[in-house]
């Protein structure tokens, strides 16, 4: 059995009742193709959470996060037959940042109102922690289980 583990950061950039949001372009083998998602993206070696999420936000975004919050930690898990694979995401919030808009060329960067966030084709998890985004300043964490199509097995909540 292989045994695989990732890292990452997301952040909510929230400003006047929106979020900073992302359209994903459409790729083959990626399983956000389409899909809404807040800037973020993968550990490079050496990096804290913290670092991690600035230096995502910069580089998809073009902000300069001034201050930010962890507000939660998400872990995907999905196993095969000769497979574990281990996601682990770190959610903060940002409502300090600095600098102008630099959409990258992978995506569409929006200002959504925060209660259409709600509607839009975001993965499965986020439907299910959006609340506590949005309507809760609790720190959570959550566990999904994933089957290698990307779809929502079974859950645990702490």
């Amino acid at each position: 059995m292989e045994y695989v583990s990732y890292n990452a950061t997301f952040c909510y950039i929230r400003q006047d009742g929106k979020t900073l949001m992302l359209h994903r372009r459409q790729e083959p083998h990626d399983p956000l193709s389409g899909k809404w998602v807040v800037p973020g993206g993968q550990f490079a070696p050496g990096e804290s959470p913290e670092d991690c999420v600035w230096r995502m936000v910069r580089e998809e975004t073009g902000l300069s996060l001034l201050a930010f919050r962890l507000r939660g930690i998400v872990t995907f898990v999905t196993p095969t037959s000769d497979r574990l694979e281990t996601y682990t995401g770190f959610l903060f919030e940002s409502r300090s940042f600095g600098g102008a808009l630099e959409p990258g060329a992978e995506d569409d960067l929006r200002w959504i109102d925060d209660l259409l966030v709600y509607a839009l084709d975001t993965p499965p998890s986020d439907r299910i922690f959006l609340p506590w985004i949005y309507e809760d300043n609790r720190m959570f964490s959550a566990k999904f289980i994933l089957h290698p199509e990307h779809r929502l097995d079974s859950v645990s909540f702490y």
